[in-house]
């Protein structure tokens, strides 16, 4: 074998163990959710956290439900700020609501974010 071609062998072997190292950085990585619903009229709102970071909380889909008795019924859907907050402004005398956000996060981080639901709050 000539030299050039050990040392080109050399340089292969060393970039397919370091890629070997990294390929774990860059596989999915889950973290939990967590959405908060507030009951302060004029508009529910509530924040979307998660130790993911931005790629968690920023841009989530969240959707306000109503509990009823022959089915919950969707108020209302928004997604979250860069900081997590969101609000739906939705008139309601009384009843009971809970928040749901939606699985979500980065391909290109490797970031995968669950989904949750909130505490039902209860109005009137």
């Amino acid at each position: 074998m000539s030299r050039a071609r050990g040392a080109a062998l050399v340089v292969a072997l060393v970039a397919a163990m370091l890629a070997g190292v990294t390929a774990p950085a860059l596989a999915d990585t889950k973290y939990a959710s967590k959405v908060t619903l507030a009951s302060s009229f004029p508009a529910f709102h509530g924040k979307v956290k998660s130790k993911g970071g931005a790629a968690c909380t920023e841009g989530r889909k969240v959707r306000l439900y109503s509990e009823e008795l022959g089915g919950d019924e969707l108020l209302g859907r928004t997604s979250s700020k860069a900081n997590g907050r969101w609000k739906i402004p939705v008139k309601v005398t009384s009843g009971v609501f809970y928040a749901k956000v939606t699985n979500g996060g980065s391909a290109s981080l490797g970031v995968r974010c669950k989904g949750d639901v909130s505490k039902p709050v209860s109005i009137g």
